[in-house]
Parts: C-alpha cells; structure tokens; sequence
C-alpha cells in the first residue's frame, strides 16, 4: 500500500494496452482520473505488447517503478521478441541495478527501482493528496478524494465514535476550502 496521504488504484494489462495516456502534465490519464506513477508489479515474464505500450508511455513522459522483467511470455515469433524485448527492456531501466543506480530517464519520463516510494515521491515533488493532524494524536482518518472539472471534493471520515479535532491539508491549488 502507499504512503499515508496517497492513494492508489489497481488496473491490469488490458488498461494498460488500451486506456491509459500520458497528459502534457506527463501524469498518467485514465477515465478522467489523474495518477503520477506506475508500479509495475514484480513479474518476471511480461508480453511484448506491454512492454512496447510501456516504453511508449514512458518516453511521453509516465514515471514507472518497478523491476525489470527478464523475458517476454507466450511463444509466438519467440526468438524475435525476446531480442526485442531485451531492447526495449535496455532502453527502458537502462544501467539500473536496484542499488547504486535506482533511476533512468527514458524520453521524457523516468524509470525507478531499488529506492522507496516515499523517496521517489519526495524527490519528484509529489506531496500527500491529504494529511492531518489531530489533537488526540491517533485519529483513525480516512478520506476519498474526487473531482470535477474545476472542483475537487474531499470525504473524510472518522472512524471512532468520539469527537476529533483536526487540522488538514489538502494537495489542491488555488481554491479556498470550505466545509
């Protein structure tokens, strides 16, 4: 799971291939939804096809995290993809070991593995979409967060039956927020 005060959304292969852009914000757009990087689970074998689909989001710009994948699946035309996936997989995480070299730039986007998120996410400017502070100091706080075209909506809920007391930020530009 994130960091507290991110959120995230889980999507397959499919999406990937078929859904998602890269915005001139270089932030990944899906379904009017607005996300800053991508986790590439920890596969070993991927296709060919999302390989490609990836190496293309990255040059426009996508920031993907996640361990280089050591060979294509599926055996169709088998010998020609996995010299093209090995490329395209060059290409993308470059130099990167997980250690001493944990990020790649690749077009206008950037690859990361080895380093934690919260780092990542530090480093690129990415503040929490939400945080608060409590006076008790523990409030159990969760919260959705939507938007329109030009409003963004924040639910937050308290998940105890007593009174909280709460100071909250809010990663919106701008706009003045009211209850």
């Amino acid at each position: 799971s994130p960091p507290k005060g991110y959120d995230y959304d889980l999507i397959n292969a499919e999406v990937i291939l078929n859904s998602i852009t890269i915005g001139n914000d270089g932030r990944i757009h899906l379904n009017g939804m607005k996300y800053n990087i991508l986790i590439l689970q920890n596969y070993k074998a991927i296709t060919i096809e999302l390989l490609r689909k990836l190496s293309t989001l990255v040059e426009q710009g996508m920031m993907l995290m996640g361990a280089r994948p050591e060979k294509s699946l599926g055996l169709k035309n088998y010998l020609s993809n996995e010299k093209e996936f090995k490329q395209i997989a060059d290409k993308l995480w470059g130099d990167i070991d997980g250690t001493n070299i944990t990020e790649n730039n690749f077009g206008k986007g950037k690859v990361f593995w080895g380093k934690p998120l919260e780092s990542i996410l530090r480093q690129q400017n990415i503040k929490p979409d939400f945080e608060y502070t409590s006076r008790s100091g523990d409030a159990p706080i969760i919260y959705i967060h939507r938007k329109t075209n030009d409003t963004h909506f924040y639910f937050i809920s308290n998940q105890r039956r007593s009174y909280e007391e709460l100071v909250c930020t809010f990663r919106v530009k701008d706009k003045v927020p009211e209850l």
